[in-house]
């Protein structure tokens, strides 16, 4: 049940079908072959003395797997909660120590997390319940990013803001429904602080799109308003 395509699909039943199919079909086969073993040690039961010797050592050897085995256990438990409450979601986007990625697939004990410059993250299972994940795609793939801009007091505030709109319109990964927009978020004794926010069909579109107008932005801002670029000042006086 690995995914290959499904980052252009957005469906979120889909995603919600993977993971559910991903996670019970595992769980369902180690199962059977836990119920195979043990109704394979039963039969010996038939033949007295070896039987009972054999499931006193069985039970003996389950205590002392189970204790050996417990983060394991532990995992897959964490697996099947994955699977019912989902957190998480084969298909989503998520940030998890610092690192965006795309949940690529979900086994036993841990997640394959893709990340945006193609390395694979092994999570153990309980680390998707216990540690802080930002999902991108819970709800929906659709997905706003800011972009921070900073100019000193006598830039054209009015005249960057006009910039910014027309050139995420003019990008093709806008998604042609959300209006981009630009406010002055902070003031210090140097610098404006501008917050633009573009949006975009999916996640990494709404990543790369914010991307792209920084760096027109920039070019813009060096062009046209260079000399408003934040600077540091001093002041210079004669001594007597």
């Amino acid at each position: 049940m690995q995914i290959e395509n499904l980052a252009a699909e957005h469906f979120d039943k889909e995603r919600r079908r993977r993971t559910y199919v991903s996670i019970f079909r595992r769980v369902f086969i180690f199962a059977m072959i836990l119920g195979s073993f043990w109704i394979g040690l039963s039969e010996f039961a038939n033949m007295e003395g070896l039987g009972k010797t054999l499931l006193t050592s069985a039970g003996i050897a389950g205590v002392v797997i189970g204790i050996a085995a417990q983060p394991i256990l532990g995992n897959i438990i964490a697996g099947v909660q994955v699977a019912v409450t989902q957190p998480v979601r084969i298909g989503d986007s998520v940030i998890m120590d610092g690192n965006f990625s795309t949940v690529e697939d979900l086994r036993y004990t841990y997640a394959v997390l893709k990340t945006w410059d193609e390395r694979r993250l092994i999570v153990p299972m309980r680390e998707l319940i216990t540690e802080r994940v930002e999902n991108w795609s819970h709800t929906e793939v659709h997905q706003t990013c800011p972009v921070f801009l900073y100019i000193d007091y006598g830039a054209d505030i009015d005249a960057i803001r006009e910039t910014f709109i027309s050139m995420v319109k003019d990008n093709k990964l806008w998604d042609n429904k959300t209006e981009p927009e630009m406010y002055v978020v902070d003031v210090t004794e140097n610098t404006i602080q501008l917050r633009g926010a573009v949006s975009s069909v999916g996640p990494i579109e709404a990543w790369t799109l914010a991307c792209e107008i920084r760096e027109q932005m920039l070019g813009y801002l060096h062009a046209q308003q260079n000399k408003y670029l934040p600077t540091e000042r001093f002041t210079l006086t004669r001594s007597d």
